[in-house]
C-alpha cells in the first residue's frame, strides 16, 4: 500500500511539471493571428499579417508579397497602444491575460514546491483557476479583435498554438488534481485503520 502512495505521488509530481512546462511553452507562443486587407490600394493589395502574445506583437505589412514594414510591440507599447490598433484599448485585455499567466506559473511552481497549505492542496488549486481565467480572458481577447475589423475590406482572426496548448495544462493540472484526492483519502483510511 505504502509502495501505491509513493507511485502516485510520483506520478502527482510528474504530471505537475508536464503541465507547468506546457503552460510556460504556450505562453512564449503566439496566442492569436491576424490577417487583413487594405481597401484603399487595389493593386498590389496591401496585407497586415499579426501574431498576438499576450506581451507582444508582430504586424507584418506586405504589399503584394513584398513586406513593407515590420512592427513589434511589447509590453506597454502593445497594451496601451493607440498607433497601430486604429481603436482605443484594443490591447489592454493583453495585459490582464500577461498577469493571470504570471500567477498561473507562480501557482503551478507553488504547487510542485509545496504541495498543501493548511493542509487543503490552495497552490494547485490557485494554479487551475487562474490558467482557466486566462483561457477566458484569451477568448475574450479573440472576440475583442473578431469584433472590431478595424477597417479592412477583409479581416480574420484565428487561435493559434499557445491557445491550443494552455487547456491541455489545465487539463493536466485537473488530472493532478484527482489524483492528489484520491490519494489523500487513501492515506487518510491507512491512517484510521
Amino acid at each position: 500500500m505504502a509502495s501505491q502512495i509513493k507511485l502516485r505521488k510520483t506520478i502527482y509530481k510528474a504530471i505537475l511539471v508536464n503541465s507547468l512546462a506546457l503552460f510556460v511553452a504556450s505562453i512564449f507562443l503566439p496566442w492569436l493571428s491576424e490577417y487583413g486587407i487594405s481597401p484603399l490600394a487595389i493593386s498590389p493589395r496591401i496585407r497586415i499579417v499579426s501574431q498576438f502574445w499576450s506581451f507582444q506583437a508582430v504586424i507584418n505589412v506586405f504589399s503584394g508579397d513584398r513586406l513593407i514594414t515590420s512592427h513589434i510591440l511589447r509590453f506597454q507599447n502593445l497594451w496601451f497602444d493607440r498607433e497601430f490598433g486604429g481603436y482605443p484599448n484594443a490591447y489592454q485585455g493583453w495585459m490582464w491575460l500577461f498577469m493571470f499567466q504570471l500567477l498561473a506559473v507562480a501557482s503551478g511552481f507553488l504547487s510542485i514546491v509545496r504541495e498543501k497549505v493548511r493542509g487543503h492542496p490552495l497552490p494547485l488549486i490557485s494554479a487551475i483557476s487562474t490558467s482557466a481565467v486566462t483561457l477566458i480572458l484569451g477568448y475574450h481577447q479573440l472576440i475583442r479583435h473578431s469584433t472590431s475589423g478595424r477597417g479592412f475590406s477583409s479581416f480574420s482572426v484565428n487561435i493559434d498554438t499557445g491557445f491550443l496548448l494552455a487547456p491541455f495544462s489545465v487539463v493536466l493540472w485537473l488530472i493532478s488534481l484527482m489524483i492528489y484526492v484520491r490519494s489523500s483519502k487513501e492515506t487518510n483510511s491507512c491512517a484510521d485503520l
